[in-house]
């Protein structure tokens, strides 16, 4: 086999208003750790894939679309072998207008213009990476790792509902409204033929949402020190790629203890997350469980979805909130003002059912099938216990479609399945279609 891999600052002048959380003044400040584009390239048996991690809350697919429309121009690499995933750090730029009743037009023309710049920088940055392929050597294993995977959603003992970062008394808990996480880290490792680390692709299930904006400074959160960490162990120029799971309703808080933000903890879980990083690959090499013989394919397909209908009680309670507006921003969650614009424009939308693309990859033994946004865990445990093999989801994937909630949580209630055209726009069976499939691309990966 051959691989190259490379990297490419992404972080957005400052000024350009931080995506994640609605908040009165957007604009970002400064730049506590640059975003980046980590792209990783793989050619075997005359077969040819192409990552790109990048560092932000997501892309829609209409950018996605024309980033593999330039690598695709450029390079005989076919279109399903190129998956582009974000991060979902929750402070790098507004890629997706999401919050958008607190922007300005300018503000959104910056953003705009981020998008224009972003598109042909990262697609050339890809296939200047392309033309570096040299032999290698790869290998993947993975691990449990408890303690920064947890749902988010909660039932109290009274029967009300709450959000981890909401008021509650965790003594006060009955029960979590979803699985209370996803403990398994996957990695991907690929050295040169004598076995120097070059790039690794960490895929770990958890929402990069520890740091939320904090000074208002644009960062990769916890992915930063996995990064750092990372390169100090295998070297400065290590390109690690990070690439999340089903995380639609996990994020790294534990609901039984205090809700936590702010820089130390995000150094704290990315610390732990390049631990057991670190503890797979070095057992890799010890085992010597690299090889330059690997089986490669990429498989692509759409799935159609139902977009919801919104009821007049909606637009009614949408007017009501727009007319009683608070004088504080809610920060963590949906502000009532967001909420409200977004349920109007929902109200308005022009289409009753969109496509979107999944994708599926098989790297040896393993296969990787991809969720077009913030799928809840559940529909990726589906995939993997249907499948009867070592599946790897990948979610926020070649496109940003929003959350998939389950269809239980419409009725629960909580941030995920309030009416967006931004984050919640689809019919409560979608993640059924969704799943289906990608179990269906599993099989076709053989």
């Amino acid at each position: 086999m051959k691989f190259s891999c490379g990297s490419v600052v992404i972080t957005a002048p400052i000024g350009v208003p931080l995506a994640g959380n609605g908040r009165a003044d957007a604009a970002s400040r400064g730049i506590h750790d640059d975003l980046r584009a980590n792209i990783l390239y793989l050619e075997s048996q005359g077969q040819k894939l192409l990552f790109i991690s990048l560092d932000l809350l997501g892309l829609l697919q209409t950018h996605c679309d024309a980033i593999k429309d330039r690598i695709c121009a450029g390079s005989d690499i076919p279109r399903e072998g190129i998956n582009i995933f974000a991060t979902h750090t929750h402070s790098g730029p507004n890629t997706l207008r999401i919050f958008d009743y607190f922007l300005t037009e300018e503000q959104l023309g910056e953003c705009d213009r981020y998008l224009d710049w972003l598109v042909p920088t990262v697609a050339d940055a890809a296939l200047d990476v392309i033309t570096k392929a040299q032999p290698g050597r790869m290998a993947y294993g993975h691990d449990v790792l408890e303690g920064f995977s947890f749902c988010r959603r909660i039932v109290l003992k009274d029967g009300s509902f709450r959000m981890v970062f909401e008021d509650y008394d965790p003594a006060q808990i009955d029960h979590l409204a979803g699985p209370n996480g996803n403990p398994i880290m996957s990695v991907f490792a690929f050295a040169d033929p004598d076995d120097t680390v070059r790039a690794v692709m960490v895929h770990y299930t958890s929402h990069p949402a520890v740091v939320c904006g904090e000074d208002w400074l644009y960062t990769r959160d916890y992915i930063d020190a996995l990064n750092v960490e990372l390169q100090k162990r295998f070297g400065k120029d290590t390109v690690v790629l990070y690439a999340n799971g089903a995380q639609g309703n996990q994020v790294a808080a534990d609901p039984y203890r205090p809700f936590i933000t702010g820089w130390a903890e995000s150094e704290r879980v990315g610390k732990a997350l390049a631990e057991g990083a670190k503890r797979i690959v070095s057992r890799l090499l010890m085992d010597k469980k690299f090889t330059d013989d690997v089986i490669i394919r990429a498989e692509r397909r759409t799935v159609t979805l139902p977009v919801r209908s919104v009821a007049q009680a909606d637009i009614d309670r949408a007017h009501a909130l727009m007319e009683h507006i608070p004088d504080k921003v809610v920060l963590h969650g949906l502000d009532p003002r967001v909420e409200a614009s977004s349920i109007l424009k929902m109200a308005e939308y022009p289409l009753k059912e969109e496509e979107v693309v999944i994708q599926g990859v098989r790297i040896g033994e393993q296969v990787i099938v991809t969720f077009p946004g913030e799928v809840f865990l559940e529909y990726g445990l589906r995939v993997m216990h249907a499948s009867q093999r070592d599946v790897i989801v990948f979610g926020l994937a070649n496109a940003y479609v929003g959350y998939i909630p389950i269809p239980e949580a419409f009725s629960q209630g909580g941030y995920e399945v309030k009416t967006s055209v931004g984050s919640s726009r689809f019919a409560p069976n979608a993640g059924d279609l969704l799943a289906e499939g990608c179990i269906a691309l599993v099989r076709e990966l053989g």
